[in-house]
């Protein structure tokens, strides 16, 4: 409801008991109006710089450099100065019981009470000292040591799905252990338009693994299956499929395919934008993809113009991998074998 206020008539003695108000207004906000001034002046100077030069103080706080999973009761926390947590300082949520602490050289070395779930993410707040008693509070996530990491691989994907055969890669165990927090990106750990990150399951070797990408895609009798949450998809042309141990941990294995070439945009090597651009620097410098030159160009990937819903990418039958496109190639039409050992043949254009 809109509300109309009419203006009233003027009266006799309103003019003077406004000025009046208003030089009672200003009395009144006068010193208050100089406290912020004031401190925005101080804090302007550097008298605590200036001391801290003059006497050689340590006035900067530590810094945060890097946290490390050890096993399932220990942490790493290594930052660019020794320092240790002030008293109550630290916290894990869900919480793991009692934490010790003691400092090594620039680690602070946590160990919990009970040990984290393989995989399960957390939550690590804490407040820690140096020895001039500057102060720096972190809010850091982790995920539980995972001791049976099986070696897995990227073993067949189909970018290019339809209606009745969705976007899935199939991952292949090539020793046994436990898939625990491994992480399957659509795209790279550090630029990603999806993932899923894998819960506890056993798995030996030999075992296919399929991640589905869209949320209506059936399940495979012989394998174990995952749906991606709110899965949309590979990218059809222009894509990244990457494992890691964790969350941003360790990349597993990789594989990028285009239908780009060298001379598609000078710009961004031919790999179409500067997303695409990063994420193959990524896996490359992380090792899990080799280039032939000193930059990736699209002519290092997997060439997946001929590629259908049912002409998927496939490593050779007996998943061979050297991390490069020599590994792949594109079966006949309707020669896709998620859930099963790969076919070697190979489509004809």
């Amino acid at each position: 409801m809109t509300v109309i206020k009419h203006a009233q008539p003027a009266r006799a003695g309103d003019g003077r008991r406004r000025r009046s108000a208003r030089r009672v207004r200003r009395a009144a906000l006068g010193p208050a109006l100089l406290v912020p001034v004031t401190v925005l002046l101080l804090s302007g100077c550097t008298p605590l710089q200036d001391f801290a030069e003059a006497t050689a103080a340590d006035i900067t706080p530590p810094r945060f450099v890097a946290l490390s999973v050890t096993d399932a009761t220990t942490l790493r926390v290594t930052l660019d100065k020794p320092a240790l947590p002030v008293a109550n300082g630290l916290a894990i949520a869900p919480p793991l019981g009692e934490i010790s602490a003691h400092g090594e050289g620039l680690d602070l070395v946590l160990q919990t009470e009970h040990p984290a779930d393989p995989g399960a993410a957390y939550l690590l707040e804490g407040t820690v000292e140096d020895q001039a008693g500057n102060s720096l509070r972190f809010l850091l996530r982790f995920f539980g040591h995972n001791p049976h990491l099986p070696q897995l691989l990227i073993n067949e994907l189909n970018p290019r799905g339809s209606g009745n055969n969705p976007e899935t890669v199939e991952l292949i165990a090539l020793s046994e252990g436990n898939l625990a927090g491994i992480t399957l990106y659509n795209g790279s750990a550090a630029d990603w338009d999806s993932k899923l990150i894998l819960p506890s399951l056993a798995v030996s070797a030999g075992q296919f693994v399929l991640v589905h990408f869209r949320p209506h895609a059936p399940a495979h009798a012989e394998a174990a299956n995952f749906w991606v949450p709110d899965g949309s998809g590979l990218p059809t042309n222009n894509g990244v499929v990457s494992l890691y141990a964790f969350p941003g941990g360790d990349i597993l294995d990789a594989v990028i395919y285009t239908n780009r070439t060298s001379q598609s945009d000078e710009r961004y090597r031919g790999f179409g934008s500067t997303r695409m651009l990063r994420r193959v620097d990524e896996v490359v410098a992380g090792g899990a993809w080799l280039i032939e030159g000193s930059q990736a160009r699209p002519e290092d990937a997997v060439d997946i113009t001929h590629s259908t819903a049912t002409r998927s990418l496939n490593r050779s039958s007996s998943s061979a991998d050297s991390n490069s496109r020599s590994d792949w190639h594109i079966v006949p039409t309707r020669g896709s074998t998620f859930g099963s050992v790969n076919s070697d043949e190979v489509h004809q254009p």
